[in-house]
This record gives structure tokens, C-alpha cells and sequence, in this order.
């Protein structure tokens, strides 16, 4: 994986546990705001949009949303849009 492809498949990550869970930017925010983190549904949009957020801001929204574990595998990184939805059945490639 090139250098560049981790903030995308951060992004990824946060992203697709959010619409698992139909949780929008500003349920987010409610949901961050309950555990002490400051933050509103534009500056989340902007901060998530861009993907190079840090690992503490990840584990903080990951813990805000009640996700208690991740399957990390290797996701295609320009991904079609029905992929992120909580129905879709995606394929499992082993990690190389």
C-alpha cells in the first residue's frame, strides 16, 4: 500500500462504521460531545472528508459510536458508493 492510500482507508474505515450505524455528523457530534470531545457537524464533514485526522480522533469517534471491534482488511480504495451500505456483502481478500 502506498503512503498516501492510509489516510484514504482511515477515512474508509470511520466513514463505513458511521453508516453502519446510520449515524450522521451530527449524531457524531451529540454522541462525541457525551464522552468530552468538542465538536460540530461541519468541522467532523471537513475532518473526515479530508481523512488525515489522527488515530486518537479515530479511537475517540470509534468509542463515541459504541464500536467495540473492526475488521481491518484491505478495501478497494475508489470503492462504489453501495459498497458503504450496511447490506452490502463484500469480499474478503487476505491481506498481502
Amino acid at each position: 500500500m502506498k503512503s498516501g492510500d492510509w489516510p484514504l482507508r482511515a477515512k474508509h474505515i470511520l466513514k463505513t462504521e458511521l453508516k453502519r450505524r446510520r449515524i450522521s455528523y451530527s449524531d457524531l457530534a451529540d454522541k462525541l460531545a457525551a464522552i468530552g470531545i468538542e465538536e460540530n457537524e461541519k468541522s467532523l464533514a471537513k475532518k473526515i472528508s479530508r481523512g488525515g485526522f489522527k488515530a486518537a480522533f479515530l479511537l475517540q469517534c470509534l468509542e463515541a459510536i459504541g464500536c467495540e471491534s473492526l475488521h481491518l482488511r484491505r478495501a478497494t480504495l475508489a470503492a462504489p458508493a453501495d459498497s458503504l451500505r450496511p447490506d452490502h456483502r463484500e469480499q474478503t481478500a487476505p491481506l498481502a
